[in-house]
C-alpha cells in the first residue's frame, strides 16, 4: 500500500526501495516480487526487474503476467532471445490475448527479424480484426523496410477503421515524408494535430515544411535531378538468383531542370551481398520528366548464409555529367532480406524450392 502511495506521487525511487524491502524480506511472496519486478522495470532497472521476475516465476511457473513482464524486463536488458522465450511462453498460456505478441513483434524487430515481426502483428489482427493501431504498428514496420505500398494499404485500413486515430496520420506522414512526398505528408501531420494538438505533432508538421523549402529551394541549384519515390519488394535469400532479371524494386528519377540531361547511369547496390553494383544506362532525361526505373540485384554467395530474416543497407546512385565534370547523387535505405525458411505465396517458382 505504502508503494501505491509513492507511486502515485511520482516518488518511483521510494516506491522501488519499498517494494524491494518488501521482496527481500518475503521471499516467497509471489505479489510482493511482480510488484518489484514492475517497478523495477518502470524504473530502466532491469536487472532487478529480472531477478525479482525470476523469484516469482519459481513460485508461479505459469503465470501470464510474469513471463509478459519478465519479456519486458529481459529486452529492456538486452537479452533478446531469453525475452523472446518469455513472450511466447505468455503466448502459450493466453493465445487469444495480443498484449504478448506486441511484445514478441517489439523484440523481433530489434533482433532484426522483420519477417517475424511482421507474422506477430499479422495474428494479433487476426484475433482483433478491430484495433487500428494494431494496423498502425504494420505500417511502421513495413515502412522500416521501405516497403511503402504495403505500409500505405496498411495506414488506410487503420484510418477505416478509425478514422480520428492520430497515429495513423502520423503513420502515414512518416511514409509520405520518406518517399519526399511533403505536400501530403504536411496533410497528415496537420490532421494529426488537429486531433490531438501537442508539440510532438506541431513539431511534425514544422519538419515537414522545412524539408519542403528545401526541396524547393533545390530546384534552383544545379544538378537539378532528383531520386524519389523508392520502391522495394520482399526479398527472399532462397529465390536470390531471380532477381538479377526480376526487380527487387523501383526508383523515380526526376529532372527538375528545363533543360535534358543525357548519358546518366543508375547503380543499385546491396552492401555486403553483392559483389558489384548493377548498373543501368539512361540515354536521356527531358526536363520536367521523370521516370521509373527498375532496381535488379546480382547477389553473391553470401546470401546463402543467410538463415533468418536481416536488416542490409542498400544505396541507389545516379551518375551525370554536370558542366563537362563527373557528378552523382544517392540515397541509402534499409531493405530486409528474409531468410532461407521464409516463402511467399505469390511466387510460385518458389514453391517446393
Amino acid at each position: 500500500a505504502l508503494a501505491e502511495v509513492y507511486t502515485q506521487r511520482g516518488e518511483q525511487e521510494k516506491a522501488l526501495q519499498t517494494l524491494k524491502s518488501a521482496a527481500s524480506n518475503n521471499p516467497k511472496d509471489f505479489d510482493a516480487q511482480l510488484a518489484y519486478g514492475r517497478v523495477a522495470l518502470s524504473n530502466n532497472s532491469a536487472d532487478e526487474a529480472v531477478t525479482a521476475l525470476a523469484t516469482a516465476l519459481q513460485i508461479k511457473p505459469n503465470d501470464f503476467s510474469t513471463h509478459l513482464t519478465m519479456a519486458q524486463a529481459q529486452a529492456q536488458a538486452g537479452a533478446l532471445k531469453q525475452a523472446e522465450k518469455h513472450a511466447q511462453q505468455a503466448i502459450r498460456i493466453q493465445p487469444k490475448n495480443i498484449q504478448p505478441l506486441l511484445v514478441k513483434s517489439n523484440i523481433q524487430e530489434q533482433q532484426g527479424k522483420t519477417g517475424d515481426a511482421l507474422e506477430s502483428i499479422r495474428k494479433a489482427i487476426a484475433i482483433d480484426k478491430t484495433d487500428a493501431t494494431l494496423h498502425v504498428r504494420l505500417a511502421k514496420l513495413y515502412l522500416h523496410n521501405s516497403l511503402y505500398d504495403q505500409s500505405l494499404a496498411a495506414v488506410e485500413q487503420a484510418l477505416i477503421l478509425n478514422p480520428k486515430l492520430a497515429s495513423a496520420f502520423v503513420a502515414q506522414g512518416d511514409l509520405y515524408s520518406q518517399r519526399r512526398l511533403y505536400e501530403p505528408a504536411i496533410e497528415s501531420y496537420e490532421k494529426a494535430a488537429k486531433i490531438e494538438p501537442s508539440v510532438e505533432h506541431k513539431n511534425l508538421v514544422n519538419a515537414a515544411y522545412a524539408e519542403k523549402k528545401k526541396s524547393e529551394e533545390f530546384r534552383y541549384n544545379q544538378p537539378q535531378l532528383v531520386l524519389e519515390d523508392f520502391k522495394i519488394h520482399p526479398v527472399f535469400s532462397a529465390a536470390y538468383k531471380q532477381y538479377a532479371d526480376s526487380p527487387v524494386g523501383s526508383i523515380v528519377v526526376r529532372n527538375a531542370a528545363a533543360t535534358s540531361y543525357g548519358n546518366l547511369s543508375l547503380s543499385f547496390n546491396v552492401k555486403g551481398y553483392m559483389d558489384f553494383p548493377t548498373s543501368m544506362p539512361i540515354n536521356i532525361i527531358a526536363g520536367g520528366q521523370s521516370v521509373e526505373l527498375p532496381l535488379k540485384a546480382a547477389f553473391n554467395n553470401q546470401v546463402l548464409e543467410i538463415d533468418e530474416d536481416t536488416g542490409v543497407q542498400v544505396e541507389i546512385k545516379l551518375n551525370f555529367v554536370r558542366n563537362g565534370q563527373k557528378d552523382s547523387i544517392s540515397i541509402t535505405r534499409p531493405m530486409t532480406i528474409h531468410g532461407k525458411n521464409a516463402i511467399t505465396w505469390s511466387q510460385p517458382n518458389m514453391v517446393g524450392s
